[in-house]
């Protein structure tokens, strides 16, 4: 997967390879309040929960703790994002700092 990544020494983004090795599962709710739960492969307790149907794109959103996941069901694509420690306002302020 291709992304960017911060170099601190030379203080720029570069582009960067990162391995993706999460596997997942969207399965319906047991609990009223969801209506869709995610769960990486060989557990048994859901990481994000989704409050939506799919769209009529066929895409649903969902959030966790520290994340989110997207995910087109035409498209069997998904993007799982995981931002504790890199997105949020304390380091926003040290990387304006730089």
């Amino acid at each position: 997967m291709q992304g960017f990544t911060f170099d601190r020494t030379a203080r720029q983004w570069r582009g960067a390879s990162f391995k993706t090795d999460g596997k997942f599962v969207v399965t319906h709710s047991k609990k009223p309040s969801f209506v869709w739960e995610v769960k990486e492969i060989g557990s048994t307790y859901w990481t994000l929960i989704c409050k939506k149907e799919f769209s009529n794109n066929g895409e649903v959103h969902c959030d966790g703790l520290g994340g989110q996941f997207f995910f087109n069901r035409k498209s069997m694509r998904f993007l799982a994002t995981y931002t504790i420690g890199y997105w949020n306002e304390e380091t926003l302020a040290q990387q304006s700092a730089i």
